[in-house]
């Protein structure tokens, strides 16, 4: 009988271990007492998180092709430099603008006083002061390429007109204080003191240039003369460029900008010096500006 239980332990002794071993349980031997304590196993350290696939750089943006101005301007002298604001529109004399070229000419046509520029400059003045009534024809070129043409009339000291061929219907004229723009087809005028263009120092009754203008530029060429001047005593710093003929130093044309940069040009033509002049050539149109009524009177 004592076999049989000694074999009855070893096999109840077997089964417990096996349960043991297979549960994770511990069995330890304490004052001939057994206790079971169960030890869990720690967790495997968690992986580490796959770095971010790396992201592609951005293609690169493409260049803007440079966009060409849809009509180019007049051609100008390499150094008509110009600012910027906002004017009104074009016109022969800078009449409402606060004109402006670039006041650092570049080298070999800054204006120094030397006998050589003061002697040209002395032969402009004369010119002009030599100069009575001025008549003739004229283009105007615009910024963007307009032309228009027309005939003109210049008497010193102060007064001048320009009367534009059809299909324009505008004039502008000078009666010796103030300048008028004339639109006669939409029936409107502007006015504006002569002294708010650069154009009156050539119309004062003694041109002294050096007296009265800064002189901006002076290049001497062999078939041309270009001076740049800038009237002292106007608040607006406006500029006027004007080309003469070389050596006789007759007019060819002038190039104002406005505040915008924009530029306008006029060339001369069929040139009469020191021809009369009817007064009322010179004097505003009448009415032009006022309401108009029909003869009911509304």
């Amino acid at each position: 009988m004592n076999g049989n239980r000694r074999l009855s332990y070893t096999i109840l002794g077997a089964t417990l271990a096996a349960a043991i071993m297979s549960s994770g349980t511990t069995l330890a031997q304490s004052g001939g007492e057994s206790t079971v304590s169960k030890t869990t196993a720690a967790p495997a350290p968690a992986a580490p998180a796959p770095a971010p696939a790396a992201q592609p750089a951005p293609p690169p943006l493409p260049t803007p092709a440079f966009q060409q101005p849809s009509t180019p301007e007049p051609p100008l002298p390499e150094h008509a430099n110009q600012v910027q604001a906002t004017a009104p529109q074009s016109n022969p004399l800078g009449a409402g603008w606060s004109t402006k070229f670039a006041t650092t000419p570049p080298e070999g046509s800054q204006f120094t006083g030397s006998p050589e520029q003061i002697a040209v400059v002395d032969k402009i003045n004369s010119y002009f002061n030599n100069m009575t009534n001025l008549e003739g024809t004229f283009l105007q070129t615009d910024a963007d390429e307009k032309r228009k043409k027309g005939r003109f009339f210049i008497e010193r000291p102060g007064k001048l007109r320009f009367d534009y061929a059809l299909p324009s219907k505008q004039k502008i004229i000078s009666d010796g204080k103030y300048l008028a723009i004339e639109d006669h087809d939409m029936n409107t005028t502007d006015r504006y003191p002569l002294e708010s263009t650069p154009f009156r120092l050539l119309l004062t009754k003694d041109v002294d240039l050096v007296r009265d203008a800064r002189i901006v530029a002076l290049d001497i060429g062999k078939d041309v003369v270009v001076i740049t001047v800038e009237d002292k005593a106007s608040d607006t710093g406006g500029q006027i460029r004007l080309f003469f003929d070389a050596p006789e130093l007759k007019l060819r044309e002038w190039i104002i900008s406005d505040p915008q940069g924009l530029n306008t040009r006029i060339q001369v033509a069929d040139l009469e010096l020191n021809k009369a002049v009817k007064p009322e050539v010179f004097k505003f149109t009448p009415g032009i500006g006022l309401p108009k009524f029909g003869p009911g009177g509304g």
